[in-house]
């Protein structure tokens, strides 16, 4: 990237202090992130962008690069076959991912957390994955996730009243479902796929 092209990544006025500039536009990445359901073609998308933007910042104020070059770590989540035991697992390790969002200063290490976000995320749609829901004819939203404390309420009815408790026998059970539930079976099993 040349200096004239990286004014139009990093777009600036003469005065600036760029070292703010850079911060503010970080800044506003991550609340975007925290603040949207994590879709990876969006959250992909938008780091994308920032590294671009990044990279503009540091050739206009001739800095070095300080992105290293790192394979995306992945990390494994083991969730139980219990759905309320999944469910707060995947609730407790995301915000402890929004945490780490918040708490990223520089574009790598807030690439790294959005990585480890999405390998979580892929985990929890996988639990979920039931081929037969994509045939239900119920609308979803991919990018509308349920108030989860309704979602938590709907697997403890489902637990208690109707001894449904694992994975698998929330599939056996599928058309018996609340509706909640089957659109939610359904929402993730298409993100998944995604």
């Amino acid at each position: 990237m040349k200096k004239e092209e990286a004014k139009l990544f990093f777009p600036h006025e003469s005065g600036d202090d760029l070292d703010d500039l850079w911060e503010q536009r970080l800044f506003e990445q991550k609340q975007f992130l925290l603040t949207r359901p994590p879709l990876a073609k969006v959250f992909q998308s938008r780091l994308k962008k920032l590294k671009q933007q990044y990279h503009a910042y540091l050739l206009i104020t001739n800095q070095e690069d300080r992105i290293m070059s790192f394979s995306s770590i992945t990390r494994e989540y083991n969730f139980s076959e219990d759905l309320i035991e999944a469910f707060n697992a995947y609730h407790e390790n995301r915000n402890d991912l929004k945490s780490d969002v918040l708490q990223a200063t520089d574009y790598a290490s807030l690439e790294k957390v959005i990585s480890a976000w999405l390998s979580l995320e892929r985990a929890y749609y996988e639990l979920w994955y039931f081929q037969e829901s994509k045939a239900i004819d119920l609308e979803v939203t991919l990018s509308k996730e349920p108030d989860p404390m309704e979602l938590l309420g709907a697997l403890k009815t489902i637990s208690e009243k109707d001894k449904i408790t694992t994975f698998r026998e929330l599939q056996n059970a599928f058309h018996d479902l609340p509706e909640m539930l089957q659109k939610e079976v359904k929402r993730l099993t298409l993100l998944s796929e995604d």
